[in-house]
């Protein structure tokens, strides 16, 4: 070979960095901070021009061990994916093991094809139509990807927020890649001993096979459990609107008895007055009084009956602790989204709203809300509240301060609003904003 074709060929065998940088970036790219048409265009030229160096120093020096600057490299992405992608650290983190170890596996056919075609060769000698292999096999499963992963991945990165889960996942990736790095034969001369590459071919297809397996299995167990919240959620709202209707059913009750007894008491009240007995007729009224107070509130913000169930359901906890509610609400009685959607919004917001209340002296607290129509087909939804100040905030989205919570209901809303064009910030009180398309 000619020196120019040996330094393309250096550079080709780190350039395969470059599909396996479209792996990463495929399923997150509208949650890149910068401009796909800027950044795209930017990371391809960098890692060309990162091949070409590392070609031209692995072609100048003799016994080259490319982990000197391979192993650096992975470590500087990473961290530079954590940067550019606006992705909570850990699901990044997995999808770029994943596709380390995907790529893997086109690099070890690389060797596989060189060993048959020199069987004296060593791993370090220079391949050709070994790289052309894996070249192609990586450009395979980077259109796989687009075609068939992108969109379950996407889904996985925006609904399925259990982090302990992503980090156990995370293993699997990494001893697929380690696997992978020791099935690398050294000396080629021992691939043609017996039935070494067929069995090779085999393990290396089981093992393909078996992570594709994984993908998959680990994509429809988040959207059982996704569903399973999502339905736990749904009756959770039932059973709100049952202690609604039964409070109601109560109160309608308490106060038709009143009403029926409103005369007996009226006429007490006037023998009482007549006969010039104040203290008696203010003890009289006084317990009277008393009797109204202990019915049951019941509040009513709107005509649609879910809603109005779940406000009603928030402003009781508020009252109990000392919360001034400012609610002004207007939600017809039938709308083009589904009840559990509406309330799942709704009652997170308020719980979230409540918990920043409790981190303050009682005579601080309040929540204002407004949820209004507006052109006929947007629906308004804003939450203010007072809070102490501190926020848990990553990647744009915010996390709960209780000492064992989740914060799986803020990132709902902080999912909710990305979805329907909404946002939500923080200064000296916690604002919520989101809209949504009702027709």
């Amino acid at each position: 070979m000619t020196n120019i074709q040996n330094f393309l060929l250096s550079a080709s065998e780190y350039g395969i960095i470059i599909p396996g940088a479209a792996l990463c970036i495929i399923p997150v790219t509208k949650y890149l901070k910068i401009s796909a048409k800027k950044f795209l265009p930017f990371l391809g030229i960098a890692l060309i021009l990162i091949s070409f160096i590392l070609g031209t120093i692995d072609d100048t020096q003799e016994n080259f061990n490319p982990n000197i600057f391979f192993v650096p490299l992975m470590a500087i992405m990473l961290i530079m994916y954590f940067i550019f992608v606006d992705v909570e650290k850990i699901k990044l983190l997995y999808i770029f093991l994943t596709s380390i170890a995907f790529m893997s596996f086109p690099g070890l056919i690389n060797f596989l094809v060189e060993s048959k075609i020199n069987p004296y060769g060593h791993y370090y000698n220079d391949s050709c139509y070994g790289l052309i292999t894996q070249w192609g096999l990586s450009l395979i499963m980077v259109i796989f990807c687009f075609i068939f992963a992108r969109k379950p991945m996407q889904w996985l990165i925006e609904n399925f927020d259990i982090h302990s889960v992503w980090r156990l996942v995370s293993i699997i990736p990494i001893i697929i890649t380690a696997s992978n790095i020791i099935m690398i034969p050294l000396d080629y001369s021992t691939m043609s001993v017996g039935r070494i590459t067929k069995v090779s071919v085999f393990i290396i297809s089981v093992i393909f096979i078996l992570f594709c397996m994984f993908q998959i299995i680990f994509y429809f167990i988040a959207k059982t459990v996704v569903s399973k919240i999502n339905i736990e959620k749904k009756l959770h709202i039932y059973e709100i609107q049952a202690e609604q209707y039964q409070a109601m059913k109560s109160y309608m009750e308490n106060t038709k008895k009143l009403r029926h007894d409103f005369k007996h008491t009226a006429n007490t009240a006037i023998t009482l007055a007549n006969e010039g007995k104040t203290a008696e007729l203010v003890k009289y009224l006084n317990s009277y009084n008393k009797s109204l107070d202990s019915l049951n509130k019941q509040y009513i913000f709107c005509k649609h009956s879910a809603a109005n169930a779940i406000l009603s359901y928030y402003a009781e906890i508020a009252q109990q602790n000392n919360i001034k509610i400012n609610w002004k609400t207007f939600i017809p009685e039938k709308l083009n989204i589904e009840d559990s959607d509406l309330c799942n919004i709704i009652g997170n917001l308020l719980e979230n709203a409540i918990h920043g209340c409790m981190s303050i002296q009682a005579e601080k607290r309040y929540i204002k809300l407004s949820i209004d129509i507006e052109n006929n087909n947007e629906i308004y939804i804003m939450v203010i509240n007072s809070f102490n100040g501190i926020v848990n905030k990553q990647s744009n989205r915010y996390f709960s301060n209780k000492k064992n919570g989740s914060g799986i209901g803020l990132i709902s809303v902080s999912i909710t609003a990305e979805k329907y064009n909404g946002m939500a910030h923080s200064e000296s009180e916690f604002y919520s904003e989101i809209m949504m398309k009702i027709s």
